[in-house]
């Protein structure tokens, strides 16, 4: 009940219920988020408290029996409230046969979103590349010092879709489409307004999305176009592998995977807690703290084509398509190993499964977790891989 405590003593909504969908506890945020008092949640039903249909519940509790693992949204904005983005997980009890469900809530609103994308400029402030957040309609939202130092004196007239249509008309509604169907673009501007001595840039694009499918916000990258091979190839592997915060965009970018790439795609997952740091309640703040750290240096060594995401805090997902098992096992002692050499290697486990054509992305990262469960269970050994994969037999 300690760590039930601290977990909720953030600014995050969480709400703990039995097996049977009756809340057990929450904290006042969820309360507030769902415009309840928090006593009038206690022994609630979730159905009643996530404003649910039958039908829409039904989906949800067949969602956890397959897969352990829910997501979607509530809208309360016509009752004065936010918009939510809800998680739900079962998390089983040793003891009995039961398991409790924990909810999580974010609120999807605008500002929440550029919040959480500004971190991800934050990882490449330590270099030199000019990196900036753009709303859909161009407008700058936030940039990096390196990015300001290249812009005009007229700040306030840059806009990224002026840029792309001064390059060539009409480039913008074609980058826009590449971003929706894909979630990335990469090109070369000659004519743009950000100061580069003439030299033209190398512009890198990403989209980040609402629970819905819509481009919010987009992170661009900038380098110099005549950067020398090796830095380009240094830099270019930092860009392709940035973090999705959102778990919804993990879904999508898994979804979007050829079959064929699922059937030889792994998936990591691993626990960096260090041990006896969430023993008290300020030791939320050093584990944010420590994990913003591993992702920098994560960024750094991971291959390109692999995608890092945030699944709880202290816990990230690594997404490691065109993978097979034996590879995956290597990789994942090639990154223990060389955060250990740094470091940061206290009371790492990884745990690992690797995927079939059958597989949904929930059902992998509840494989890992049964195998990073096993990890920690078999003292020295930090690594344990779950083999899902069917065998077949004559």
């Amino acid at each position: 009940m300690r760590l039930t405590a601290n977990l909720f003593d953030d600014e995050q909504g969480w709400i703990i219920s039995n097996h049977k969908g009756r809340i057990i506890t929450a904290n006042r945020q969820a309360a507030s988020a769902l415009k309840l008092g928090v006593d009038d949640l206690n022994d609630r039903s979730l159905q009643r408290s996530l404003q649910m249909e039958d039908t829409e519940y039904k989906k949800l509790t067949t969602s956890l029996e397959q897969d352990n693992y829910w997501s979607g949204e509530l809208d309360l904005r016509d009752q004065g409230g936010d918009c939510l983005f809800i998680h739900i997980r079962k998390v089983q009890l040793e003891s009995k046969g039961d398991y409790w469900l924990l909810l999580d809530f974010n609120k999807r609103t605008e500002l929440y979103i550029s919040k959480e994308k500004n971190h991800q400029l934050s990882l490449l402030n330590h270099g030199t590349i000019a990196c900036a957040l753009f709303a859909t309609d161009g407008q700058l939202l936030e940039a990096n010092p390196e990015f300001y130092a290249h812009m005009p004196p007229a700040r306030d007239e840059f806009n990224l879709m002026v840029q792309f249509n001064t390059e060539q008309p009409g480039l913008w509604a074609r980058v826009l489409e590449q971003l929706n169907a894909s979630g990335h673009w990469n090109g070369q501007l000659l004519n743009s307004q950000l100061q580069n001595n003439d030299q033209g840039w190398r512009v890198t694009l990403k989209s980040h999305n609402d629970a819905a499918g819509e481009i919010v916000a987009i992170t661009s990258c900038w380098l110099p176009a005549d950067t020398k091979r090796a830095q380009r190839s240094q830099t270019e592997n930092e860009l392709r592998n940035c973090i999705f915060v959102d778990q919804h965009d993990l879904m999508r970018y898994f979804d979007n995977l050829d079959k064929s790439a699922v059937q030889t795609t792994s998936l990591l997952l691993m626990d960096i807690s260090p041990e006896g740091m969430l023993s008290h309640m300020s030791g939320l703040n050093q584990l944010e703290a420590h994990q913003q750290t591993l992702e920098m240096h994560l960024l750094k060594h991971m291959p390109a084509g692999f995608q890092m995401a945030r699944w709880q805090l202290g816990k990230l997902l690594i997404l490691m398509p065109n993978t097979l098992p034996e590879k995956a096992h290597e990789h994942a002692a090639e990154l223990m190993r060389y955060l250990n050499d740094l470091g940061l290697g206290d009371g790492l486990c990884i745990g690992i499964a690797a995927g079939s054509s059958r597989d949904s992305l929930p059902t992998l990262i509840s494989h890992t977790e049964v195998a990073l469960r096993r990890a920690r269970q078999t003292g020295e050994q930090q690594i344990c891989q779950a083999y899902t994969r069917p065998i077949r037999l004559g």
